[in-house]
């Protein structure tokens, strides 16, 4: 049995509701699991502590917030700081599926070239924190031995609803969804997803990310 913990941000944004969305998602997500999750609401960006609680292990972990490419910035976790949620997250489990439901957070940004320059060891290779947040913690896990599988989105867009997603893994683990991608490393690759096989084109990928499918595209 997969042992899954679900993490959201309820607090809304002055003058709107996007915490509501966070937490009616979060919710359905949760519902729409075979087995039974841990649904927390983190408003003071100590996500740390809720996994940390996971004594028996975790097997998969969802995220729902406001995401850049450079992090969650509502959770308090960025690129600068992701490579003590991989330590923490390694300290319960040594395999893990992350879904980011999280705008952007699976896209790479660019900004500021002069004060972001260079890279960072990942295993056999290297990696830049610009190739965006989702990767930058995937290279982390991987140094410290867990196998991953990550899901981000590479636009904004409404939760889980949205379609624009890349798959961050290692091949092996992924066979029920179809790819482009291009080879990252040695143990790990970056692959948009977008229809499983069962989907012909894109615009049914769009359709169903409106029904039931979207808390499930990732299983």
């Amino acid at each position: 049995m997969n042992r899954m913990l679900a993490i959201y941000n309820g607090r809304n944004k002055k003058f709107r509701h996007d915490g509501d969305e966070f937490q009616r998602e979060a919710l359905g997500w949760s519902k729409a699991q075979p087995e039974p999750v841990e649904l927390v609401d983190v408003r003071d960006g100590k996500i740390r502590a809720e996994i940390r609680k996971m004594t028996d292990g975790l097997d998969v972990l969802a995220i729902f917030d406001h995401g850049t490419p450079k992090g969650l910035p509502r959770m308090r976790e960025s690129y600068r700081n992701v490579k003590g949620l991989a330590e923490t997250i390694a300290g319960v489990t040594d395999r893990i599926t992350v879904v980011l439901y999280a705008c952007s957070c699976g896209r790479g940004w660019w900004w500021n070239p002069a004060r972001n320059t260079g890279t960072v060891e990942c295993s056999a290779w290297e990696y830049s924190p610009k190739d965006g947040y989702a990767f930058a913690l995937g290279c982390e896990l991987t140094k410290l031995h867990v196998d991953i599988e990550i899901y981000a989105h590479t636009t904004a867009g409404h939760t889980t609803r949205n379609p624009n997603l890349v798959f961050i893994g290692d091949e092996r683990y992924k066979t029920s969804c179809r790819f482009g991608y291009d080879e990252a490393g040695s143990d790990m690759v970056w692959r948009d997803v977008y229809p499983r096989l069962i989907n012909a084109t894109w615009r049914e990928w769009v359709a169903e990310m409106k029904t039931k499918e979207r808390y499930l595209f990732w299983r």
